[in-house]
């Protein structure tokens, strides 16, 4: 009795130290990157959320995941705002692959998964983001947790958690709700009774109905649908291209920093699949975790590598499991282990640092550098000039964002005293109609695409500065327009 509780104390420390480890490498510096523009849209949905409008525009599928960010005070320190948000998940999510760890190899387990979810520099990359991806599969592992407890132990409670679970997952994003599939196929290959798995699936149904119901229901009165969402879908017209949809998920494994630390994560990631396939024979297990890969990599169109995301880490969770009992099978091979956990954990501080102190220099798969560097969806340019209007402009000159409207919004979240006019379309109009009766009017423009001809107004323009974007991106112009 003394030695379990004994073993449980040290299971208990070691969790809790994960759990902080992943804190602390993921709050430090956590607003160095500037906003991507779909974190910009996050926070302006926490906003909505203050002034009334909890669903305001869903329709993309990120349905409750700006709830969080809301309780966190937006209006203050927005960009830490709406990223501690994504950490705080993170934890709950180590927490259950932790969990799952533990039930299938002891200590050996909680030590393996805290391994690769800390050190997977494609996790760390987007735990500190104000995404909705690794949410919502924080919620998919817990899910996954749930559904192991329900098939080991039926009782209302346990399919009511699991349920609910399920329904965060796919609330936080709707990608999310192919883990539906993987709830189902681990609790009918349970070995408790048909009329007892029936049961269980039909009270964790209900219960996600429940939840969606609200949702379901405002869409119903607002005519509304999930049809950005639903249009990321192969269709009659759109074929997903399974060879293309590959590579990208080698680009998102394989992408995010050293390319040789990444493949010695990814070797480990695999044993920890074929180890935990070989040694506990869940064949099942593996194959309910991945069918949501699997039905993105079919049926997805362009997915982008932060897609990936939603599907990856329930099945780090179940790899390190598997990577656990790998090493209680292979005592001997303990400094092989050691070297190559040493090894990744290298790499992953190095890249660590580099988000820490020079984000723009990160190596990213090329779509997530276009993304988050070089593009206008990127925040870099955007945030300098937001903080240098006030010594460039005067307090009284209006200044229009040029811009699309949700890049102007994001750009407001880095006003220091000077905001910009938000309008659709570039602004042409509304600088026609203040310079009625201002004798300037400033222009942040954002290509593409400004919207505005500026040789219209030959002499009258000025361009007072650029802000570029690093590796050559679009650069971001401060223009002057005088009254005639």
């Amino acid at each position: 009795m003394n030695a379990m509780s004994d073993r449980s104390r040290v299971a208990l420390w070691l969790s809790v130290c994960a759990l902080w480890l992943l804190t602390f490498s993921r709050l430090v510096a956590l607003d160095t990157l500037p906003l991507h523009n779909d974190e910009g849209l996050h926070l302006t949905r926490a906003l909505q959320v203050w002034r009334g409008h909890p669903f305001w525009e869903i329709s993309d599928g990120k349905i409750v995941n700006h709830w969080l960010i809301s309780f966190f005070y937006p209006q203050n320190a927005p960009v830490f705002s709406g990223r501690v948000a994504t950490v705080l998940i993170a934890l709950i999510g180590l927490a259950g692959g932790i969990a799952i760890g533990r039930q299938f190899s002891g200590m050996a387990g909680i030590v393996a998964v805290s391994l690769l979810w800390i050190n997977a520099p494609y996790l760390f990359f987007y735990e500190r983001t104000a995404l909705s991806d690794s949410q919502a599969a924080a919620w998919a592992v817990i899910a996954i947790w749930t559904a192991l407890r329900l098939a080991r132990a039926p009782s209302t409670i346990n399919a009511v958690l699991c349920g609910a679970t399920l329904a965060l997952a796919a609330l936080f994003k709707l990608t999310a709700a192919p883990f539906a599939l993987t709830v189902a196929l681990i609790v009918l290959s349970s070995g408790t009774s048909l009329l007892q798995r029936l049961r269980s699936l039909i009270i964790v149904a209900l219960t996600v109905i429940a939840l969606f119901s609200p949702v379901l229901l405002y869409l119903a009165l607002r005519s509304g649908n999930f049809g950005v969402a639903l249009g990321w879908l192969a269709s009659g017209t759109q074929q997903a291209d399974l060879a293309d949809n590959l590579r990208r998920l080698g680009d998102a494994l394989l992408g995010f920093g050293d390319v040789t630390g990444a493949t010695l994560w990814l070797i480990a990631f695999l044993s920890g699949i074929l180890a935990l396939l070989y040694f506990r024979q869940r064949v099942e297990l593996i194959a309910a975790a991945s069918l949501p890969l699997g039905l993105m990599l079919l049926i997805s169109l362009t997915p982008m590598p932060r897609h990936f995301l939603t599907v990856l880490p329930p099945l780090i969770a179940l790899s390190g499991s598997g990577l656990g009992t790998l090493w209680l099978r292979t005592r001997r091979l303990a400094p092989v282990w050691a070297t190559m956990s040493g090894l990744v954990v290298l790499n992953s501080a190095a890249f660590a640092l580099t988000a820490y102190n020079a984000p723009s220099q990160l190596k990213l798969p090329a779509l997530d550098r276009a993304q988050f560097i070089t593009e206008h969806s990127s925040g870099f340019g955007l945030r300098e000039a937001m903080q240098r209007l006030p010594e460039l402009v005067s307090g009284s000159v209006p200044i229009i964002g040029s811009m699309f409207p949700d890049s102007c919004r994001r750009a407001n979240f880095y006003a220091t005293g000077r905001t910009l006019r938000c309008v659709d379309g570039g602004g042409a109009a509304l600088l026609e109609q203040l310079l009625e009766t201002q004798p300037e009017v400033c222009l942040l423009a954002e290509p593409p695409p400004i919207g505005i001809p500026m040789s219209r107004y030959a002499e009258r323009a000025r361009l007072i500065q650029q802000f570029a974007r690093p590796q050559g991106g679009t650069a971001v112009s401060l223009w002057c327009v005088k009254r005639s």
